[in-house]
């Protein structure tokens, strides 16, 4: 039985994070590990493709924020989801 593992990051945009999190999906993965990887931003901001068989939960909640409000609350959104 194979092992699932979760990894969860705010985007897969430029970035040195991003890159270790995408090779450290690849690296799982082909060490025979169920890889799924969430991320708070959609699909049309990736930098960084995933590699086959890596299942992508994009949750679509990074938002513009017009002011300190609006900020507080999306934040507020994304701990509560």
């Amino acid at each position: 039985m194979k092992s699932n593992i979760a990894l969860v990051t705010s985007d897969l945009k430029v970035g040195g994070t991003q890159r270790v999190i995408v090779r450290a999906c690849k690296f799982l993965h082909d060490a025979g590990l169920n890889i799924t990887i969430v991320t708070f931003s959609n699909k049309d901001s990736d930098f960084y493709d995933l590699p086959e068989g890596i299942n992508r939960i994009s949750l679509n909640l990074i938002q513009p924020s017009t002011n300190l409000i609006s900020g507080i609350l999306q934040n507020i959104n994304r701990i509560n989801t």
